[in-house]
């Protein structure tokens, strides 16, 4: 028996797919893990992940244009044949979709092959940032008819499921954080200090991530230019729509940086060279606001005490942890709190907190689940 994972992206650093994929291999009954992305020409069609895990990389000959409602549907309809015709004869018997935009293809394939369907929202995924009007309509349809043909619902904090729960009236999803690997031994080696020739006692501040807009960027960058002269820096990891400005900032303002995206591999060993973690995400949707992003929990696995915005479910964890601050709208607390002394204690309750959200006790549930659904094929 097989499993299939669809995710609608080009496949670059999707890291909790690749977390899911590494542990549902070591399940009994399942042989190989298949995923199924898209293709773009920088990229390899085919790559092998490992013995008994491999990405293809979908090529479609039809190009859909932005906003033409015409050419993504014939994009839509090339891929889910495509992947109807390439895993049909691979023994496929659960099939995972990672967003709401892969949903019918895993219904679709679901019904003619038998295969147990796994649902995987990765957040709120009618109620995010940017989506309204006929999009905004049609999904939610979409997603009350099919939410309630699948075997099980994977999502990422305990208000989305209990959103989806109360509005589908669905059993409660199952909620795996989208936390990293248990790593002990990080210790902050001052890869920032060096590469960016600050002083040793420079204060650096991190946001890594997603560039893009409701993530609070720009309330960063404005908090920081108008402190060029204070004893902090921040540091942008990442990539996005927000990069090139990024950019042009670090040129112009001594204390705003920028760095390129790293692999997951390596990414703890840099974060864990900050002093302080940012994840201020605006209130700008209702997926936000039940955010529990992994940057977040990155921060607190390489003991970096996380500054947080006063969104619903980060904003509690934060606090019942005791592992970090939940800013208000007065960007001088960020300064008044960024104390090293403090720092210290916090790093460690981090360190704490982080032994039980790791991945390595977030995979037992979703693999409990799992066992119940070969259990019933």
């Amino acid at each position: 028996m097989n499993n299939l994972h669809i995710s609608l992206t080009e496949f670059k650093n999707e890291s909790r797919l690749l977390k899911q994929v590494n542990s549902i291999k070591s399940l009994s009954g399942i042989e190989h893990v298949y995923i199924a992305a898209l293709h773009t020409d920088e990229l390899k069609e085919e790559e092998s992940l490992s013995s008994d895990i491999s990405l293809k990389r979908m090529k479609l000959k039809y190009k859909a244009k932005k906003n033409s409602v015409f050419w993504q549907s014939i994009k839509y309809v090339e891929l889910t044949y495509k992947i109807l015709t390439e895993y049909r004869s691979k023994n496929i018997k659960i099939i995972n979709v990672h967003s709401l935009g892969s949903l019918p293809i895993g219904y679709i394939f679901k019904k003619l092959y038998k295969a147990k369907l796994v649902y995987d929202a990765h957040e709120l995924e009618t109620e995010k940032n940017g989506l309204f009007g006929v999009s905004k309509r049609l999904s939610k349809i979409v997603e009350k008819i099919l939410i309630k043909k699948v075997d099980q619902t994977i999502v990422v904090s305990e208000n989305i499921a209990s959103w989806y729960e109360s509005e589908y009236k669905i059993p409660r999803p199952i909620v795996v954080f989208n936390s990293p690997l248990l790593a002990e031994n990080i210790s902050n080696n001052k890869v920032f200090h060096k590469k960016f020739e600050l002083e040793n006692d420079v204060i650096v501040f991190i946001y890594q991530g997603m560039l893009t807009s409701g993530r609070g960027i720009d309330r960063i960058v404005e908090v920081f230019r108008n402190k060029s002269k204070n004893n902090s820096v921040v540091v942008f990891m990442g990539y996005g729509p927000k990069e090139k400005e990024i950019k042009k900032l670090a040129t112009e303002c001594d204390n705003i940086f920028f760095h390129e995206a790293v692999s997951p591999k390596v990414l703890l060993d840099y974060t864990a060279s900050a002093d302080f973690g940012l994840c201020l995400g605006e209130n700008v949707c209702l997926s936000y606001d039940y955010s529990m992003p992994n940057k977040l929990f990155e921060y607190i696995m390489a003991g970096v005490p996380p500054f947080v915005s006063s969104l619903k479910d980060m904003s509690e964890f934060v606090t019942e942890n005791k592992i970090g601050y939940v800013m208000g709208e007065d960007t001088e607390f960020l300064f008044e709190n960024a104390d090293l002394k403090l720092r210290e204690k916090l790093s460690k309750r981090c360190r704490e907190v982080s032994k039980g959200a790791c991945w390595e006790n977030q995979e037992k549930k979703m693999l409990v689940a799992y066992r119940e659904l070969l259990n019933k094929r």
